[in-house]
């Protein structure tokens, strides 16, 4: 065989690959803090990709003052995770959050998954009150899309923006 015909046959054989390795796979969460507790980010998992943004903590809600004529404000953190440049693989990950208020203390997590493959597959996001590596896992491979799970003096719930693309945006409201 010469020289053309071997450099054609492994630029196809590798284009999907290359294809992977190129297209980009973003999740971005808004966690917004609908309650008297302040969220502080503690652990994170992540599967697939690495981190570019995290907020450390996001305050308590201010209620509404029907006085001053303010209504009330929801504190909210973006957080985002990349897949690494050159990888075949999207971004997951689980992100774990300390609630405290006086002595109380609760816990919840957020997992996302935003898959890299030649077809797209299905973005995800799964919310729990437990440790950040089962929220990764729950999202794994679109096995979420809007969820709400009860934790020890509240709730969190997570709603999934997109099911394909390569962006994954997700909204989580913890309530207490």
């Amino acid at each position: 065989m010469d020289r053309p015909v071997t450099l054609t046959l492994a630029i196809g054989a590798l284009s999907p690959i290359g294809f992977l390795m190129l297209k980009d796979a973003i999740n971005i969460l808004l966690l917004a803090n609908d309650s008297d507790f302040g969220l502080s980010f503690a652990d994170e998992e992540v599967a697939n990709g690495q981190r570019f943004s995290v907020v450390t903590t996001i305050p308590a809600m201010i209620k509404a003052h029907s006085k001053l004529g303010y209504p009330a404000v929801y504190p909210c953190g973006a957080f985002v995770y990349r897949k690494k440049l050159g990888s075949v693989f999207g971004s997951l990950f689980g992100a774990e959050f300390s609630a405290r208020k006086g002595d109380q203390t609760d816990r919840i997590s957020v997992g996302m998954d935003s898959p890299n493959s030649a077809f797209g597959g299905t973005n995800s996001i799964f919310v729990t009150g437990y440790d950040a590596k089962k929220a990764a896992d729950g999202a794994h491979d679109g096995n979420a899309e809007d969820d709400t799970a009860q934790t020890s003096h509240g709730r969190i719930t997570g709603r999934r923006a997109n099911k394909w693309g390569a962006v994954n945006y997700g909204f989580a409201f913890y309530e207490a």
